[in-house]
């Protein structure tokens, strides 16, 4: 399994490839972003998430969030298929998530491993 964090734009432009052996887990900030990026993923198995980029409650990432993307991953790497994780810009939550999955699962990617701009 590898995983990879990107922007909101290159998950559309990465989505129009038929990439095969590929999940996404989409993080959006508005009920627009997310309808949008779900016809953009339409085809592919897909976690939609909605939460801000916040450091406090209201809107933050909460508790069943993380259930969800813990059951959504295991399965994906039981099922050996490649993660690709976006936000907005591709930095701080997908990034998070990515360097989560990374540690969580001993993937040892140094890129992930290493960042720390979440």
């Amino acid at each position: 399994m590898k995983v990879t964090f990107v922007s909101r734009y290159e998950a559309k432009r990465l989505s129009k490839q038929d990439l095969e052996d590929v999940v996404f887990i989409s993080i959006n900030d508005t009920n627009d972003e997310l309808k949008e990026m779900s016809e953009s993923l339409e085809g592919y198995e897909t976690l939609f998430l909605k939460f801000f980029d916040v450091d406090d409650v209201d809107g933050g990432f909460t508790n069943e969030q993380a259930d969800a993307v813990k059951t959504f991953v295991h399965n994906a790497f039981f099922d050996d298929k490649d993660i690709i994780v976006h936000c907005f810009a591709g930095v701080s939550r997908s990034g998070a998530v990515a360097k989560w999955i990374n540690e969580h699962y001993s993937l040892n990617d140094v890129y992930l491993t290493n960042y720390k701009m979440y």
